[in-house]
């Protein structure tokens, strides 16, 4: 149910993704467009009714994270939302302060102040890639890291996120990654994906594990289509070649028209690369 396009954002994929809106506008349905970053879903809305002039009722212009809180929003249950990173952080260091032997690996008294964000951004990165500590330590053992000293600090690493996760359980809070989890496998029966006519994602490069096994579920659930920034074979989008040619390649995938009308920096960035 998905179909990939793909080309670079200006002014290809832009056009490409403009003249879709224009077909959908006509039927008149409920459509998503779900954009990487919310300065990125404001400009498509911009672009959409400002500078295209579409009449845009019932088109919904998210994030994956408020498309994941749309989805989710009547099944939550008494569990509170906390997006407020000062917040994480005070659980972090409390964790710290209790587990003298983690507190120790990660500067003992004398550990920074900022050391608590660092380490709750080294966690959400584990949570959002789908590590669990025990699988990890089934599958790969002592040959992930070889020196002992870092062996150690990863395995802390590794049970300071196990009860970060079982403190916000206790504490009835959800962080953003629980909301996408919880989204992914409520995408099945979402009636709210259901309403919509397609949905359209814009603009990402890569995914988290849990991103893209929202972004799948979503694509299960109803027509999307995906207008992903990238030219093949071009040195410049070398990053982006294992998840284009791994996660899209089994879908439907066109190149969108190159424009007659090139950007002015276009020839210098191919010869750059």
């Amino acid at each position: 149910m998905l179909k990939v396009f793909y080309g670079p954002f200006h002014p290809d994929l832009e056009d490409a993704f403009a003249a879709r809106l224009a077909e959908l506008a006509a039927f008149k349905q409920p459509v998503a467009v779900v954009a990487p970053s919310r300065v990125m879903a404001d400009r498509l809305e911009r672009l959409a009714a400002v500078e295209i002039n579409l009449a845009l009722l019932d088109f919904h212009f998210h994030t994956f994270h408020s498309l994941a809180l749309a989805i989710t929003e009547d099944s939550r249950g008494e569990e509170r939302l906390i997006a407020d990173p000062v917040f994480h952080d005070r659980v972090v260091d409390s964790l710290l302060d209790r587990e003298p032997g983690l507190g120790k690996i990660f500067g003992g008294e004398a550990r920074p102040r900022a050391l608590a964000s660092a380490l709750r951004n080294s966690l959400r990165d584990l949570i959002d890639a789908g590590v669990e500590a025990s699988e990890l330590e089934e599958a790969f053992g002592d040959e992930l890291v070889i020196q002992p000293q870092e062996r150690e600090r990863l395995k802390a690493l590794l049970r300071l996120g196990s009860l970060y996760q079982e403190r916000l359980k206790r504490l009835a809070v959800m962080s953003p990654s629980d909301i996408t989890r919880l989204a992914a496998a409520q995408a099945e029966t979402s009636e709210l994906l259901g309403r919509f006519k397609e949905v359209i994602y814009y603009g990402f490069y890569d995914l988290t594990g849990l991103q893209l096994e929202f972004f799948e579920a979503v694509c299960n659930r109803c027509p999307a289509r995906l207008y992903f920034p990238y030219r093949r074979d071009h040195p410049a989008f070398r990053f982006a070649t294992p998840f284009f040619e791994q996660k899209l390649l089994s879908h439907d995938a066109e190149e969108v028209p190159r424009s007659a009308d090139r950007p002015v920096m276009d020839k210098p960035l191919d010869g750059l690369f």
